[in-house]
């Protein structure tokens, strides 16, 4: 008996190689190729943080009701959630590459995930407990 998630992978695979063909062409059709790639690759890596992570949890949730019709209208509404997002992230990478210098937005999301990074740096720290460690010392009297 196979699950209804591999069952759906299938087509959910093919809708996701549809809507990537564009990210090729539009680092292909730039001029500055390499900052088109960072760009396209730390959107979709935000993109994957923002809309897909949160709805793990919903679906994890979804598989553990007894329900069948309430399981399948969160299931139906969970992937609906995902697969709308999707054409947002790349009709948004291809206005972002057409208008916008890469350069600037290459600047902007690489701050945006060394911030990302140092706040999860500094959380890690906080719940091991370790902030005793990296405190600044006592000046001498």
């Amino acid at each position: 008996m196979s699950s209804p998630f591999a069952t759906h992978l299938l087509p959910l695979i093919l809708y996701a190689t549809f809507l990537l063909v564009p990210f090729p062409v539009v680092i292909w059709a730039s001029k500055e190729r390499l900052p088109c790639l960072a760009m396209v690759t730390l959107a979709t890596l935000f993109w994957i943080a923002l809309a897909i992570t949160p709805l793990l949890p919903l679906l994890a949730g979804a598989q553990d009701t007894s329900d069948p019709a309430a399981r399948f209208h969160e299931l139906t509404t969970i992937g609906y959630a995902g697969i709308s997002s999707f054409p947002l992230l790349t009709i948004g990478i291809i206005v972002i590459a057409l208008l916008a210098p890469v350069k600037s937005i290459n600047r902007r999301l690489l701050f945006l995930a060394i911030g990302t990074l140092l706040l999860v740096a500094l959380n890690k720290i906080s719940v091991l407990g370790l902030h005793r460690v990296i405190e600044a010392p006592n000046p001498p009297l």
